[in-house]
C-alpha cells in the first residue's frame, strides 16, 4: 500500500488513521524507524511493552518476574532500535 503523507516543519510524519489502526499504533506509543538506501520504513515493535506490563502487574505475587520480563523486553527493543539505526 502506498499513501502520500504530510510532513510538518518539525519533521513529523503524519500516518493515516487507517494505517495506524492496522498497525495498532497509538498516540504516545513507540515504533521502530528504519532508513536504508533512500527508503524509510516504520515498524511496530513485536511486543507491546505496555500491554505486557498491564497483564503481569495484576499478579502482584510475581512482581519480580514482571520486572525481569519488562527489563528484558526493554533491552530487546533498544537493541532493535540500534540495529535499525545501523542499517
Amino acid at each position: 500500500m502506498i499513501k502520500v503523507v504530510s510532513i510538518d516543519r518539525n519533521g513529523r510524519v503524519f500516518i493515516p488513521a487507517s494505517i495506524r489502526k492496522d498497525m495498532e499504533l497509538q498516540s504516545g506509543g513507540r515504533a521502530l524507524v528504519e532508513y536504508s538506501h533512500g527508503e524509510l520504513k516504520i515498524k511496530r515493535p513485536t511486543v507491546d511493552i505496555d500491554k505486557v506490563h498491564a497483564i503481569f502487574t495484576k499478579r502482584k505475587k510475581r512482581k519480580n518476574v514482571v520486572s525481569d520480563l519488562l527489563e528484558q523486553r526493554r533491552r530487546e527493543v533498544e537493541q532493535e532500535e540500534r540495529e535499525c539505526l545501523r542499517k
